[in-house]
């Protein structure tokens, strides 16, 4: 596949003022009402930057892991969902919204994946992470790896990332990870939502887990127990003089004893079959 290069703007995000991230969407295993729900969020929110975290492909054929043989052979299809995917998205923040794409450790499959076993290949532009998923093409702007697995981006002061730490309970893995950078950070990775909170001599830092969008069933095959995931994403508002910011944390929760999931926008609730 050949795609036609754009001009990626480098514009700052910190001269934006609202920026919706969110991650974890592991196509082709998206909850397909949490999804539609999450689009029509950002119809109502109308961000000026949106910030996918990594892992919106799942690239199961590439796992170390046992592979299902029945989904041995549906990465073209797996790709075409995650373009789908994207052009909605696109359709529901407008052509003015910046986009920009992290990858996360599922999208290092496909680059761990060429190094081991088919080094021949490496080096053929197609198969990089943004030419194969299309995502110059599609207008997002790409973070490449460089060398590292976990490649980050700052809104203002708060460095986003998809997140290298997976702790047993909600906000532990971000916790980790703002003792490892020594600053505020947004992470997701974990598919959990929470938010931890730590003050020093001289200023307030905070550490923000940002959920997911997959479907609970991916986790089926490997988590032990009742699956401690939540959907959702985030809302990020900048002061573009300071850097400062504010983390609004939007849960999208199945509603007990009803078959249908519940996202609240301020005084706007929408709810989808679950």
């Amino acid at each position: 596949m050949t795609h036609k290069k754009r001009t990626k703007d480098k514009r700052p995000i910190k001269f934006f003022d609202k920026v919706v991230v969110y991650g974890d969407v592991h196509d082709p295993f998206v909850d397909e009402p949490v999804f539609d729900m999450f689009l029509e969020a950002l119809r109502i929110i109308k961000p000026n930057v949106i910030v996918e975290l990594g892992d919106g492909i799942d690239f199961f054929q590439l796992s170390k892991f046992s592979v299902d043989p029945e989904r041995r052979y549906a990465l073209a299809s797996d790709r075409d969902a995650f373009v789908r995917r994207r052009l909605a998205v696109s359709n529901a923040v407008g052509k003015k919204c910046l986009r920009k794409y992290l990858p996360g450790n599922h999208e290092w499959r496909l680059k761990e994946y060429l190094r081991t076993k088919a080094s021949e290949l490496s080096n053929i532009p197609e198969l990089s992470i943004s030419e194969f998923l299309g995502l110059d093409a599609l207008g997002w702007d790409y973070r490449g790896f460089d060398g590292a697995q976990n490649p980050t981006i700052e809104i203002g002061k708060l460095l986003v990332t998809h997140g290298h730490i997976v702790r047993k309970h909600s906000s532990y893995s971000a916790r980790a990870i703002l003792e490892d950078y020594g600053q505020s950070v947004l992470v997701g990775h974990t598919h959990r939502l929470g938010s931890y909170w730590r003050s020093t001599l001289d200023t307030t830092h905070v550490a923000y887990e940002n959920g997911c969008l997959c479907s609970l069933s991916a986790g089926k095959s490997y988590v032990k127990g009742a699956i401690n995931w939540q959907r959702g994403f985030s809302v990020v508002s900048v002061d573009p003089q300071t850097g400062w910011f504010r983390v609004h944390q939007i849960p999208i929760v199945k509603v007990p004893g009803k078959q249908v999931c519940r996202l609240q926008l301020n005084e706007c609730i929408l709810e989808c079959n679950a």
